[in-house]
């Protein structure tokens, strides 16, 4: 198991589409192409594994090696996301299924708000 590392995470809000980037590293606001302020998810992964992410209610548990902040409610990474159940199971359960994230891209996280 690796290290917790500090993901930095920028979040924007276009309309209704909510997005966010995530970074292993992050410059700062320089001419790097930053947005908004970076907000910090702690989270022990290797960088080998693949991180997902969902937007997850309030209620559900963090189980495994996974991470949310405050300030982006509801967003949760994980290297874990079968511990959340199956796709299957989720969607029955009216919840939103886990993603593959990728590093230094936006990516929505309430599209099935919208």
């Amino acid at each position: 198991m690796g290290d917790k590392g500090k993901i930095r995470v920028e979040a924007i809000e276009e309309g209704p589409l909510k997005l966010f980037r995530p970074h292993r590293q992050f410059f700062g606001h320089g001419g790097r192409g930053a947005v908004s302020k970076p907000i910090l998810f702690e989270l022990e992964y290797d960088d080998s594994e693949n991180l997902a992410y969902a937007l997850c209610d309030d209620s559900e548990i963090l189980p495994g090696r996974s991470a949310k902040s405050s300030e982006i409610p509801g967003l949760v990474l994980t290297v874990e996301p079968d511990l959340f159940g199956t796709d299957a199971d989720r969607l029955a359960a009216g919840k939103r299924i886990f993603r593959k994230l990728e590093w230094g891209v936006w990516q929505p996280y309430n599209l099935e708000d919208i």
